[in-house]
Parts: C-alpha cells; structure tokens; sequence
C-alpha cells in the first residue's frame, strides 16, 4: 500500500477521565518537531561531531468550520484564561475501516486562536497546540479505545492531582503558622501594656 487516507482522523482532547473529539476539523498540521544539535568536536576530532539535544514537538494547527461546539469553545477558554498544558491526543486511522488507530498522546497549550469569516463561506476556526514535554506513540489501538484514558495520562493526572493536594497542604499550613506567629505577638504586646513595670526594669 503506498499511503493511507487521512479521512477519519481525530483530534482530541481530555475532560477529567476521558477524551472528547474536537469538532468539525478539516485540517491538522504538525507535530513539526525539532531537537538542538550540540557540539561534541574536540581538538583530535577529524571534522565536526555533534549529538542531539532534547526533542521540542513544536506544534500542531487545528482548522476547524467554527460551530461554537462545547470542544471548540473549550480551545478558546484555554487561550484566553492562559490555561497550563493538557492532555490531547491525535488518532490517525490505519486504513479506510476504521476500526484502528496509530495513537499519539501529549500535553499541550493553546497559544493561537484564530476566527475567519468571510462573504459567501463559513466561519473557520484555527488554533495552534504548543507541545509541552515528550510525546507517546500507541500502534493498533481499537476504535472504542480512542476515548479512554490509557495509564500513563492516568499517572500524569494522578501526579497533577497529588501536587495540587501538597500544595494546598503546604498553603494552609504556612496560613496557620502565620496566625500562630501573629497570635503570639499579640499576647505578647497584651501582657507588655498590664505589666509597663517589667518593661521599665
């Protein structure tokens, strides 16, 4: 088979435990993917040596016929509250059938939003995902497990959960030593002005 047909391919998005498709995508554009070249050429190298730096991902573009669907107006929320990267996951079919996927999984941001209207057309939507940290490659995936979770986002949230937890643990008991501290002041400037003699002494 010289190539495989792009019709059916998904673009999705995690709400709490599960993946919802975005709607009414027509086009995706990326990962366009990069990695560093670093230098390893010493004084008896015989010509330049380098090695790889970490993979950035880059991007992805999104066009979308704009129908303010739930998804769609999640992206935009995203953009404009300055969301931290989520989990999104882009299915690619392995054949016409669809009954199978080659999926890839990765955090992103939404860092481009853009609305197009013009006369005698539809309105369009396209936004950009900046990728953030690695992403994974899951081959031969069944159609009725492209919604689910998978263990490793399962992890990612549970961490993203349990630093959450810490972090309000740590909030509230900085809260508290501060209102020990401050309480301690207070009885010591109470005791100070009944007791001016010991001050004087």
């Amino acid at each position: 088979m010289a190539g495989r047909g792009a019709q059916g391919t998904r673009i999705l998005h995690q709400t709490l435990t599960a993946f919802i498709d975005v709607e009414a995508v027509t086009n995706v554009s990326g990962p366009n993917g990069t990695a560093a070249t670093i230098d390893t050429t010493d004084l008896r190298s015989t010509g330049k040596e380098n090695i790889p730096g970490l993979a950035d991902y880059g991007q992805l573009t999104l066009d979308l016929n704009y129908t303010d669907g739930a998804e769609q107006v999640k992206l935009f929320d995203m953009f404009s509250m300055h969301t931290d990267p989520e989990p999104f996951r882009l299915a690619l079919p392995t054949d016409s059938t669809g009954d199978t996927y080659v999926q890839y999984d990765f955090l992103a941001s939404v860092n481009g939003c853009v609305f197009g209207a013009k006369v005698d057309d539809k309105q369009t939507l396209q936004i950009t995902l900046k990728t953030s940290g690695g992403m994974t490659r899951t081959p031969d995936v069944d159609a009725a497990d492209i919604t689910t979770e998978g263990a490793l986002l399962a992890a990612r949230r549970k961490q993203r959960e349990d630093d959450t937890v810490a972090r309000k643990a740590a909030e509230q008991q900085r809260s508290e030593r501060m209102k020990e501290a401050s309480q301690r002041m207070k009885e010591a400037a109470a005791h100070a002005a009944a007791h001016p003699q010991q001050q004087a002494a």
